[in-house]
């Protein structure tokens, strides 16, 4: 990675590629036309990079034009040494580009011709108002960077937060000194200052009489949501069950339409297992406000949560059109804007948009931070950004910037458990995942602790597909698994999450389903946990059946599986899970295809697949969906075709980018190949995609990879 004064934009891996290959053409000699879209304060290490790249073929700093004479001038002058014309369109650009476009045929006359443009405007009016020249250059570099340090909130305390504070100082009645301490409390929330926020709101309850007046019975419904927001964003998702429940119970105290709001807005951010949401109860906010016509506050609430659960859900066309609709709610303050627009952020990540994705984080950080506000969401947006993108160190950069050193302690191991998975320490990745486990359980974050083991066995699939986990790592993860479960049940207690013994059934069934000779005792675990959605929790139903039949089809069960699946479809159909209705389609073309089913019985389904994965909206959606189905095909299949699949997946992945996953479909593409007696072939896919690991210093399955292509020479 390329050096940068302190604080300033780094890089990314991906502008470093391109600039190589900028490099590259400018060292080949000959006539060449140049384009590079950098902002100034990246263009030293853009050049760095050209001229690393460009072999003995000098670069200079660029020459600052702004006049029609000083393009002429410039493209008339010599290059010395027979390097480069360096030039900085600067100032008013049309003129500049005119006298460009009217000395086109200079741009290909001697030594080549690198033109520097400050952003995408620039390159628009190059296009509009230089079209011959422009229709000359060789390669055009886009340069966006990092996007700089984030920034951090002002030293000073919020005005609104002074106040209230003052306010709490000055009064002395009980009811009033606890409305008080209500309002400090939720300032202190929206701002991230949980930990004080907590200890605010526990003191303005303990004021309040257990019974009282009717504004009493109020405030203390009020407070008990607080403290519900406030045990969420620690991650303590038994305690929020606890306050949400208490919530409810002191509203049912109040006269109905006093209480409407409230009930809303303890509804809307109600817990659940759809990222952190309950499907079923943020509908039934979203129905009171419209039905009741509910104050912007309450309404903003119900749509935030709701779009995040159409985005959980995999309905990203639904999860659009709500944040529109919050986009009409006017007069909201800094941080509630600045809530408003992770949920937008959130969905460009689902779609697999992530530079759109991350300026809108970055906004919203900016907005909170003016307020005194510490948006960890946004920062944690970013960081999964980085992470997707293939851009390590920017990960770690971001992680480091954005999470707080205590509070987020689980959070910092946790995206070191990421990157040490990325660039393939196992041992690291493992060790990370441990100390979150125990820095989550020191701080009863039981959710932060449930977190950790859908991270810990996702990796361990993904150790096991890459050949590199022993049997002493896979009995360390079935032993810290049963540990986490073990303490999560002391925090949670018996009236915990209903979700929580679901979820750990379904963990422990995909461990299993990676230890060699257990695939009956998943499919035993995955039909334990769907009985059990199916008597606690429905929302689950969708994805404990899908889990089940893919477990079924693993044990070769496939009549078993595809009744399974038959009947969880209509489940995920009738309650909208867009993406789970897509695996599950998936999943049944895959179970159609291992029974030898003809290709006339198989395309209709492959159909509903392609029509379900549609009604997503989301290209990512639909290339990890393909991808998948590529991977677990019979690689000589022809209804679907998996080099069909795979290549269309890797397609959508390079646009998003997602370099590993852009490797992985190649990888594939060259084990089908392979199958097919196409061994040229594969080898050149497996090349391509172990350099795109390299290039981005993604490390699990290089060697993998490195044996498959020694392997044929």
């Amino acid at each position: 990675m390329s050096t940068t004064p302190s604080g300033g934009p780094r890089l990314l891996c991906a502008d470093e590629q391109q600039l190589e290959r900028a490099g590259r053409v400018l060292a080949s000699g000959g006539e060449s036309f140049v384009v590079i879209v950098c902002e100034v304060a990246l263009r030293e290490q853009a050049m760095a990079v050209l001229r690393r790249s460009a072999g003995s073929v000098e670069v200079p700093s660029p020459e600052e034009v702004r006049q029609p004479e000083e393009v002429l001038a410039a493209l008339e002058e010599p290059a010395d040494r027979a390097g480069v014309r360096s030039l900085a369109v600067a100032g008013n650009l049309d003129g500049a580009l005119e006298a460009l476009n009217w000395h086109r045929e200079k741009l290909l006359s001697g030594a080549p011709v690198l033109l520097w443009l400050e952003d995408a405007e620039a390159l628009r009016k190059l296009r509009e108002t230089a079209p011959d020249a422009y229709a000359f250059r060789e390669i055009v570099v886009l340069v966006r960077g990092d996007g700089g340090p984030l920034p951090v909130p002002g030293g000073h305390e919020p005005e609104q937060v002074a106040q209230h504070r003052r306010q709490l100082r000055r009064v002395r009645a009980p009811l009033q000194r606890a409305a008080a301490g209500a309002s400090l409390a939720e300032e202190l929330r929206v701002r991230g200052r949980i930990a004080e926020a907590h200890d605010v709101a526990q003191s303005a309850l303990l004021v309040l009489t257990p019974t009282g007046n009717d504004d009493e019975q109020a405030l203390r419904a009020q407070l008990c949501r607080t403290l519900a927001e406030i045990a969420r964003a620690s991650g303590a998702r038994a305690r929020e069950l606890y306050w949400s429940l208490r919530t409810l119970a002191e509203i049912e105290q109040i006269p109905f339409t006093r209480g409407l709001p409230l009930r809303a807005l303890v509804l809307a951010s109600w817990p659940g297992p759809f990222d952190s949401f309950d499907r079923s109860r943020t509908a039934e906010a979203l129905r009171l406000v419209y039905t009741y016509g509910l104050a912007p506050e309450v309404t903003t609430q119900a749509l935030s949560s709701a779009c995040i659960r159409m985005e959980a859900l995999g309905d990203l066309r639904r999860a659009r059109a709500i944040s529109e609709e919050l986009g009409t709610i006017k007069n909201q303050d800094g941080v509630n804007a600045a809530l408003d627009m992770v949920g937008r952020a959130v969905i460009e990540v689902a779609t697999g948009k992530f530079a759109d994705a991350e300026e809108i984080y970055r906004e919203a950080i900016a907005i909170a931070s003016s307020a005194g506000g510490h948006l960890t969401s946004a920062a944690w947006g970013l960081v999964i950004c980085a992470l997707r993108t293939g851009e390590l160190n920017a990960t770690e950069r971001r992680a480091a910037e954005g999470l707080r050193a205590g509070a987020d302690v689980p959070l910092q191991l946790q995206v070191r458990a990421w990157l040490a998975l990325a660039r393939g320490d196992v041992a690291a990745c493992f060790g990370m995942l441990r100390q979150m486990s125990a820095e989550a359980a020191a701080q009863e974050s039981d959710g932060l602790m449930l977190e950790m083991c859908d991270t810990m066995i996702p990796a361990t699939v993904s150790i096991g597909e890459a050949e590199r986990l022993g049997e002493r790592e896979l009995e360390a993860v079935q032993v810290e698994l049963d540990a986490v479960r073990d303490a999560v049940q002391v925090i949670a207690g018996t009236d915990g999450p209903p979700w929580y013994p679901i979820q750990f059934l379904t963990l422990r069934a995909r461990l299993l389903a990676v230890t060699p000779g257990k695939l009956d005792q998943a499919a035993d675990s995955s039909t334990q946990a769907l009985d059990k959605a199916r008597s606690t929790y429905p929302d689950l139903i969708p994805e404990c059946g899908r889990l089940l039949g893919e477990h079924l089809i693993q044990a070769g069960r496939l009549d078993d599986a595809l009744t399974t699946l038959a009947e969880t479809e209509r489940e995920a159909d009738a309650h909208g899970f867009l993406k789970e209705l897509a695996q599950i389609r998936a999943a049944r073309v895959r179970a159609l295809v291992l029974k030898g089913e003809a290709s006339a019985a198989i395309e209709p389904h492959l159909a509903a697949l392609r029509e379900s994965l549609a009604a997503t909206d989301s290209p990512r959606i639909t290339a990890e969906t393909l991808r998948d189905l590529a991977l677990k095909l019979p690689p000589l299949c022809a209804t679907p075709d998996p080099l069909a699949l795979a290549e269309e997946a890797h397609g959508l992945f390079v646009a998003m980018p997602m370099p590993a996953e852009e490797s992985r479909c190649l990888e594939a593409m060259g084990d089908i190949l392979l199958a097919r007696g196409r061994a040229p072939e594969a080898r050149r896919r497996y090349v391509t995609a172990r350099a795109r690991l390299e290039r981005h210093g993604l490390g699990l399955r290089l060697p993998l990879l490195s044996r498959k292509i020694d392997a044929l020479g």
